[in-house]
C-alpha cells in the first residue's frame, strides 16, 4: 500500500466565504479528476493520486461560522483506499471565543475508479 504525507510547506488552502467552499491542495500538482462524497470532493492527478480536497457548505458541515473558516489553526485530511472502498477523515482545529475547538467529518464511498490501495495525510498548520 502506498503511503504519503503532504505537509503545510508543500500545500495551500483557501476559503471562499461567498460560496462557503474550502479548498486545500498540494502545490505544483495538476488536477485531472475528482471523487465526490456529497459535500466533500477529493481531487486527483493523472496518476490517480490524491492532491487536494474541496468542502462545499464548509461552515455548515463543521458547525462553525464563516469567520472561523478564514483562518483555521490546523487541518488534517487522512484517506485510506482499499480495493473496495475509499474512506476520508477530515479534522479541523479552529479558534472560537479564544478557545481551540476541533471538528471532524468522515465519508466513505465505493472505489469505483479502481484507485490503487493507498493511505495519505494532508496536514496544514
Amino acid at each position: 500500500m502506498h503511503r504519503k504525507k503532504v505537509d503545510h510547506e508543500n500545500s495551500k488552502h483557501d476559503y471562499d466565504s461567498l460560496n462557503d467552499t474550502f479548498y486545500a491542495y498540494e502545490l505544483n500538482q495538476e488536477y485531472m479528476s475528482s471523487l465526490i462524497f456529497g459535500n466533500i470532493i477529493m481531487d486527483m492527478n493523472e496518476d490517480k493520486e490524491f492532491i487536494g480536497i474541496e468542502i462545499l457548505n464548509a461552515s455548515e458541515n463543521f458547525d462553525v461560522s464563516s469567520y472561523e473558516f478564514i483562518t483555521p489553526i490546523t487541518l488534517k485530511v487522512h484517506y485510506l483506499i482499499t480495493d473496495e472502498e475509499v474512506k476520508l477523515d477530515v479534522m479541523f482545529t479552529f479558534v472560537k471565543r479564544n478557545k481551540s475547538i476541533v471538528r471532524t467529518i468522515s465519508a466513505t464511498g465505493v472505489n469505483d475508479m479502481n484507485l490503487a490501495p493507498a493511505s495519505a495525510i494532508l496536514a496544514l498548520a
